[in-house]
């Protein structure tokens, strides 16, 4: 899907991130990663009991936070048709909204994160560039979400009662290395706020770093 807002003055490209990781040039590092990015497969985990994720006195174990992710999944795919390209904007607190981009990323979908500090006057013109197919909103924050033109929006209360029970059982939808994965906002200290691309390359290369130190 092609998204001519991208292209505009407001919303220039950023191009990829370079990394250097013990020794490597860019290059060679580049080389050693997928050419296309694999889906989350917990099953190759070696310990999917592990504690994932630990939000106050709750705790996620891999096999726990993957079905969720897996439910997720099922509903932006056969609940709500989305496919690769389509723009998803999460407009939410930390903790529910984690499952969230996993679910859009294996499915292809750009993830779209959103200040819940903005105003709807200075929100209004960024969703038009946008043009998200859903949104996923707080309604005791920003309730004019909800009358986002072209779009789904589903209050944080509506997505939590959404999710489908049956996870996601076919295999994640393959995405190329500059494929776009998120699209980030800049502050907006020297004029309007910029939407950055981050494609799955950078992504990849970040987790790789991490996993390298």
């Amino acid at each position: 899907m092609s998204h001519s807002a991208i292209s505009s003055p407001e919303f220039p490209q950023t191009t990829p991130t370079q990394y250097a990781i013990s020794g490597e040039t860019h290059e060679q590092h580049l080389r050693r990663l997928p050419e296309s990015v694999p889906g989350p497969e917990p099953q190759r985990r070696p310990q999917p009991g592990c504690p994932a994720l630990a939000f106050e006195d709750r705790r996620y174990l891999y096999r726990d936070f993957h079905l969720r992710v897996q439910r997720a999944m099922a509903q932006l795919d056969r609940g709500w048709s989305l496919r690769k390209g389509d723009r998803i904007l999460l407009a939410w607190g930390n903790h529910p909204l984690l499952r969230s981009p996993f679910a859009a990323l294996g499915l292809g979908i750009e993830v779209v994160p959103f200040s819940t500090k903005l105003k709807q006057a200075e929100s209004e013109a960024l969703v038009g560039h946008i043009a998200p197919r859903v949104v996923l909103f707080d309604a005791t924050v920003q309730d004019w979400l909800k009358n986002t033109p072209d779009a789904r929006a589903v209050s944080l209360s509506e997505w939590q009662a959404l999710c489908l029970p049956e996870p996601l059982t076919r295999p994640p939808v393959p995405v190329n290395r500059d494929d776009t994965a998120v699209m980030m906002f800049t502050s907006g200290t020297t004029g309007e706020p910029k939407g950055a691309i981050i494609t799955h390359n950078n992504l990849l290369c970040a987790i790789d770093a991490y996993t390298q130190n």
